[in-house]
């Protein structure tokens, strides 16, 4: 996927809605902890973790960050223990890694339900609804039938009760997407703007548009997905109501599933979007060297200092 170079379009940009089927989680459950961490733009899985274990938020490591990221959407998705610590590695002192056993899961759901009982709570009441009515329901109205749940084959009415939770999140979500994408669609319009919406992708937005209007689409974005005029994100944080503003992440590309950051006054000035999406490849290039610990720290830091050295020869290209 490209811009609409029919149009002049050189640029795509995709706006993605922050963790937002842990917040759509949070507002159904009305996790006063979770919502405020949202609020101040934390990280949600090192949020949870640091919740789940008992430790500063600085001092999770990525292994404990990844056992609570992957029991938040366990949950989501209605697995169970059994399933759940099957997809675990935990690691040892010696810094190798061993398959979770089925002991330590039902340990780390332990630890995740006791640091976070509304979760459990709003999966009690999916479950509970479901079995009264034969199906759920999300703010949007939607109803979802889930007959299985009625039947004589327990696998079948297990699978029914997981996706009972998840009906709800993923409607929630669902529903605040479409929200977004209305909103959006319509701003374009009234406006004028040479943008048009290329493709939704789960919960983000990806807009075709001219660089040198990137600016102002990127702020008529932010507006309309961020601030959805809609009762259910009414929440209580401190004990006071209030009208919740989600959160995004903008990143923009040359074609889809290549997003590089973006930084107004950079893109903006710089000769061509090309030298611009040169000099952030290597940047991601070196970042992902790092990570995977191909170069030291101080090898990272001389070869940073010199690409941002030749910063500027990029942006004008």
């Amino acid at each position: 996927m490209v811009p609409n170079y029919e149009r002049g379009h050189d640029v795509l940009v995709l706006a993605d809605f922050s963790a937002q089927e842990v917040l759509s989680a949070a507002i159904i459950a009305n996790d006063e902890t979770l919502l405020q961490a949202f609020k101040d733009g934390k990280d949600m899985h090192t949020v949870v973790a640091s919740m789940a274990f008992g430790l500063p938020e600085d001092e999770i490591p990525k292994d404990l960050r990844k056992q609570a990221k992957a029991v938040t959407f366990g949950i989501l998705y209605g697995k169970n223990t059994d399933m759940l610590y099957k997809d675990l590695e935990v690691r040892n002192e010696d810094m190798s890694t061993r398959p979770m056993t089925e002991a330590e899961g039902q340990e780390l759901v332990n630890k995740y339900f006791s640091a976070f009982p509304s979760f459990k709570r709003i999966i009690d009441e999916a479950h509970e609804e479901l079995k009264r009515d034969g199906y759920v329901e999300v703010p949007s109205g939607f109803q979802r039938k889930l007959g299985a749940i009625n039947s004589s084959n327990f696998a079948d009415q297990q699978g029914a009760l997981r996706q009972a939770l998840n009906t709800k999140v993923q409607g929630v979500s669902a529903y605040l997407s479409q929200l977004a994408l209305i909103n959006v669609n319509r701003a374009f319009k009234k406006l004028n703007i040479d943008a048009n919406i290329t493709v939704t992708v789960h919960d983000s937005i990806v807009v075709s548009t001219k660089r040198e209007l990137l600016p102002k689409v990127i702020h008529i974005m932010e507006r309309m997905m961020t601030e959805l005029n809609t009762p259910f994100l009414d929440v209580t944080l401190n004990g006071k109501k209030e009208h919740f503003k989600l959160a995004l992440e903008i990143d923009i590309s040359e074609q889809y599933n290549d997003e590089r950051p973006y930084v107004e006054e950079e893109v903006v000035n710089a000769k061509s979007t090309a030298g611009y999406f040169e000099y952030y490849d290597l940047v991601q290039k070196l970042n992902d060297r790092h990570s995977y610990k191909l170069i030291t720290d101080e090898e990272y830091e001389t070869e940073f200092a010199e690409l941002e050295a030749q910063k500027q020869y990029y942006m004008n290209k």
